[in-house]
């Protein structure tokens, strides 16, 4: 587990947030699939394939947006 503690402004502070989120959701179905890998399941191997790579774009995005939010927030200090 990794605690982070973020002071800023609101905005970076949500989208840090959704970036938290989405991070937790593609590891929970990452450590499913490796759980499955490992009992030789490969019953939802496609389905969690799928899922990965949606909750992985998803993950992307929340760090563009975080890196947007951040610049903002700095070139408004400057």
């Amino acid at each position: 587990m990794e605690v982070v503690i973020l002071e800023g402004p609101e905005p970076v502070a949500e989208v840090a947030e959704r970036v938290a989120d989405a991070s937790s959701d593609l590891s929970h179905v990452m450590r499913r699939m490796a759980e499955d890998a490992r009992a030789g399941d490969t019953t939802h191997k496609a389905e969690d394939i799928a899922l990965a790579a949606e909750r992985e774009r998803t993950l992307c995005q929340a760090v563009k947006d975080f890196r947007l939010a951040a610049r903002s927030t700095i070139g408004k200090a400057n």
